[in-house]
């Protein structure tokens, strides 16, 4: 009887406690549904973002045994070799007519439901990483914990809406493009629509399942899966002569010193494309090794596959492929390697490549499409007043590329547009100097001798190619080499100084400056405001777009029937689908030559049925410090041109909005 009047006490009790807070909390709602709203979104795009590599790495897993790996290197083959996959099923999808949302969720739900023990194999392959952690000396730990921090900063850069120019001209525009009109084609007004696109596939299906954010995702994850390779990669060059924590400690250094450098770590954040190539890059190193160790060709073969996907991503990728072909004809003497089977693999390394240049091909005449051959749609010498890089190094920073590249390469400026870091210059140049000995070392070395190359002699045919982004495909090879160099040097005491003190004292320096450098450019940004709902997208947008937000709400805000041609201005991703961007900031210029009258270029817009007119005042003033071709003459066509059009609204003459006669 007790115990039932103590039930029904518990219950009123319990009853008595909902009925006041949620009466209370009905009316004070502590957190709007707006706000909470934010991170669930968020949160979702993480899980799809998950869903998606668990399905690659499934995928890598069927079709690739590699037991004989570490699991920190299969998370990286697999992962690398699934997305490679998953890219071009989506591709063939695009062919098919069959971007359409029940293909989407389709695709990865029954991949999953077919794939879902693989998956789950390579979901726990990950917890290597932990488990290396939990064996980790104080100091690797503390490196460990920079690198987590950096990371997560830029999974917040990721969350929020994207603002990186690439990705705003055609890294996500293009997959924008696709989307909407439900199939995979050539876009003639956008130039970039002819380069190889493997990421922008996997983009694609990442922003039709759910937004443009979670390609930014699963950009992050794909830069995030070059690590633990690398990682698994130093661990196993280390043991091989040293002890276990020896590799542990130097894999650590390795991941660091890559992300050391602020343009692969921002490109995470920025849905770029660069990290995929890294990825690919990752996946050959490990299985380079691994032909080298065991003489077995297949593993030769699949090194040339993954350079093919790395070249798939972008032209400049392919000089993996060529470091590959490099260091097979070096050691085919040695590995017993025929000429034949060089050119097999270079045939196999086509593979991903060859559906891009077909479609180049039928779409334009131009199978590399839109450089070296002119076509009717493109000409190749306009390529070099379309980049904003561009000042060429001298030949001092050619013959100092390594010191010119660390000191003087910033992140998007400067003669390289890249900053790569000081760590990979610090201990990869000691390590390949101190281990040459070793043949794996060396084979690092030659592979990166064709990157070397082309940014020692792009910058002769156009600056932009002088950008080392470009060739991140061989990042991983340099990562390596520091991993390999702070080895080395740790284990040295000299004049009674342990090196390992001495470095690791500058390794966390340097961890401490960038950790303060990248809290305060994400405060100032303020993504978490956005994933935590506290701050609009609009208001971010405007802080890191400024006046780019502002003429893309003006163009927003014309009516319905609006078609606005952009001159000077590539990044349309914020403005409707009839915007026509000038992708290759050359448009006025090439209709001013083709019809030499104001009256005529303003004929042509109206036939086009053009309705508005958007000029950017700062390309103005960049193509005129950087391009000779633009003469007075054009200069002068473009004031009369600009003269016979209404003007719209000025953003304080950094963008100004006409509308045609």
């Amino acid at each position: 009887m007790r115990a039932n009047k103590s039930i029904i006490l518990l219950t009123g009790i319990v009853a008595w406690m909902l009925f006041v807070l949620v009466g209370y909390y009905y009316f004070h709602k502590p957190i709007s549904p707006t706000v909470l709203a934010a991170p669930l979104t968020a949160l979702f795009d993480v899980l799809l973002m998950v869903a998606v590599l668990a399905l690659a790495g499934g995928i890598g897993r069927r079709l690739l045994k590699a037991a004989n790996f570490s699991p920190l290197e299969q998370a990286t083959i697999h992962g690398a070799l699934g997305l490679g996959v998953l890219s071009l099923i989506w591709m063939v999808f695009g062919w098919l007519h069959l971007f359409t949302f029940w293909a989407v969720w389709l695709l990865p739900g029954i991949g999953l439901v077919i794939l879902r023990r693989e998956a789950l194999e390579w979901v726990k392959n990950l917890s290597a990483v932990s488990e290396t952690f939990r064996r980790s000396a104080r100091l690797e730990r503390m490196v460990a914990i920079i690198c987590l921090i950096l990371l997560s900063y830029q999974l917040v850069v990721a969350l929020a809406p994207p603002i990186g120019w690439d990705s705003l001209t055609y890294h996500l525009q293009l997959p924008r493009l696709y989307l909407e009109a439900g199939y995979l084609y050539h876009v003639p007004e956008n130039m970039y629509s002819g380069h190889f696109q493997l990421a922008e596939m996997v983009y694609t299906l990442a922003m039709a399942l759910h937004r443009p954010e979670t390609a930014g995702v699963l950009g992050w994850a794909a830069g995030v899966l070059v690590l633990p390779g690398l990682m698994g990669a130093v661990k196993r060059l280390v043991e091989t002569a040293n002890s276990e924590a020896g590799g542990i400690s130097a894999g650590w250094v390795a991941v660091f010193a890559l992300l050391a450098g602020e343009t692969f770590r921002t490109l995470l954040g920025f849905s770029a494309t660069d990290q995929f190539s890294a990825l690919f890059g990752s996946a050959a190193l490990i299985l380079l090794f691994e032909w080298m160790q065991t003489r077995q060709i297949r593993w030769f073969y699949l090194t040339c596959l993954f350079s093919g996907f790395a070249f798939a991503v972008k032209l400049t990728g392919g000089v993996l492929l060529a470091g590959i072909i490099l260091v097979a004809l070096f050691y085919a003497r040695r590995m017993r390697l025929r000429f034949s089977t060089i050119l097999k693999g270079g045939l196999i390394a086509l593979l991903p490549v060859l559906p891009w240049l077909i479609k180049n091909m039928v779409a334009t005449g131009n199978p590399i499409y839109p450089y070296s051959i002119w076509t009717t749609f493109f000409r190749a010498g306009p390529l070099r007043s379309s980049t904003a890089l561009n000042v060429n190094s001298g030949w001092l920073e050619r013959i100092f590329l390594p010191v010119s590249l660390t000191w003087v390469g910033y992140d998007q400026g400067g003669l390289f547009g890249t900053d790569i870091g000081p760590l990979l210059l610090l201990l990869a140049l000691p390590g390949a100097i101190a281990l040459w000995h070793d043949q794996r070392i060396k084979a690092a070395v030659l592979v990166s001798v064709p990157a070397a190359l082309a940014l020692f002699g792009g910058g002769f045919f156009a600056s932009h190619l002088q950008q080392p982004r470009l060739y991140f495909s061989v990042l991983a090879f340099f990562g390596l080499l520091a991993g390999a160099g702070w080895n080395w040097l740790q284990s040295k005491a000299l004049a009674g100084v342990r090196v390992r003190r001495l470095m690791g004292a500058a390794i966390l320096l340097v961890g401490s400056l960038i950790l303060i450098n990248d809290t305060v450019s994400l405060s100032a940004g303020n993504p978490l405001g956005v994933v935590l709902g506290t701050n609009s997208k609009e208001n971010y947008r405007l802080t890191n777009l400024g006046y780019h937000e502002l003429a893309m709400q003006a163009i927003r805000e014309l009516p319905k029937n609006s078609r606005v041609l952009m001159l000077w201005e590539p990044k349309a991703f914020y403005a409707p689908l009839t915007t026509e961007p000038d992708t290759w900031i050359i448009r006025f210029k090439t209709d001013w030559q083709r019809l030499k009258s104001a009256d005529r270029v303003l004929d042509n817009w109206k036939t086009r049925g053009y309705t508005h007119v958007l000029v950017y005042q700062a390309g103005i003033e960049l193509v005129q410090a950087t391009d000779p071709d633009y003469t007075p003459e054009i200069w002068q066509g473009l004031q009369e041109t600009l003269a016979r059009l209404r003007l719209v609204k000025s953003l304080d003459n950094i963008y100004r909005l006409y509308e045609l006669p």
